[in-house]
């Protein structure tokens, strides 16, 4: 998918972006260690949103099934317990068909 993404690419020049909204704003990861799961799932929704060319509100992916509910037989995270932005991807590119969206399962962090 970011192999078909844009060379050139912002998300402020309507040129770009065909008057859809392709980056979400930046998430409250509050005092838990999610940065990676957001910043994968933030990316990959960015590229989603470029590549169909649809709101970036489309193309959700949920950060609390990407943390703290993996799929497969990945272990869970806690609150305090992050992972590396490679073992993110790596579970974002094996599960992604079985990440449900963020508004079916939003973000709240197990504090």
């Amino acid at each position: 998918m970011l192999a078909a993404s844009p060379q050139v690419y912002s998300s402020l020049n309507a040129k770009y972006t065909s008057g859809v909204r392709m980056v979400d704003p930046p998430l409250n990861q509050q005092p838990c260690d999610t940065c990676s799961a957001m910043a994968v799932a933030s990316a990959a929704e960015t590229a989603m949103a470029s590549v169909y060319r649809v709101n970036v509100a489309d193309c959700s992916i949920s950060v609390q099934a990407l943390h703290f509910c993996p799929p497969g037989n990945e272990p869970a995270r806690r609150c305090k317990g992050g992972w590396s932005l490679t073992s993110t991807l790596s579970l974002l590119q094996q599960y992604s068909q079985q990440l449900p969206t963020e508004g079916c399962m939003p973000y709240k962090p197990d504090l």
